[in-house]
C-alpha cells in the first residue's frame, strides 16, 4: 500500500509540474520551446509511475486514480501559480472528481489480476 501512495503522489506531482510548464510555454513566445520541451522531458518519465501502479493494483482503478489525481493536482498547481478566476460551480466540479476517486478506490469487489503466464505473449517475447 505504501508503494501505491508514493507512486500516486509522485505521478500527481510531476503531472502538476508538466501543466505549469505547458502554461508557461503558452505565455512566453520567446521561450515557448524551452518550456514545451522541459514539460515533455519531465512528463514522459512520469508514466513509469503509472505503469508501476498497474502492476500494484487493478488497472482501471490505477488509471482512474492516477489521471483523476493528476487532473486535480494540475488544477491546484495552476490555481496557485496563475491565480485564475474560479467559480463556485468549478470548485463543486473539483469536489465531485474527488468524490468519484474515493468511490472508485473503495467501491466494488477487488478484481483478481491475471498471472503474467496467462497473458498472451508480446511479439518481441517470441
Amino acid at each position: 500500500m505504501f508503494k501505491v501512495v508514493v507512486f500516486l503522489g509522485l505521478f500527481w506531482l510531476i503531472q502538476a509540474l508538466v501543466s505549469v510548464g505547458f502554461k508557461l510555454s503558452s505565455l512566453h513566445a520567446d521561450r515557448f520551446w524551452l518550456w514545451f520541451c522541459a514539460a515533455h522531458a519531465i512528463g514522459v518519465p512520469s508514466l513509469w509511475f503509472l505503469v508501476r501502479l498497474y502492476k500494484e493494483m487493478n488497472e482501471p482503478v490505477a488509471f482512474g486514480l492516477g489521471m483523476g489525481g493528476a487532473f486535480l493536482a494540475s488544477q491546484l498547481a495552476l490555481f496557485l501559480v496563475f491565480k485564475p478566476a474560479t467559480s463556485m460551480t468549478q470548485w463543486v466540479g473539483v469536489l465531485a472528481i474527488c468524490a468519484g476517486m474515493v468511490l472508485l478506490a473503495v467501491g466494488g469487489p477487488k478484481v483478481a489480476k491475471a498471472p503474467a503466464e496467462a497473458l498472451p505473449p508480446i511479439a518481441s517475447d517470441s
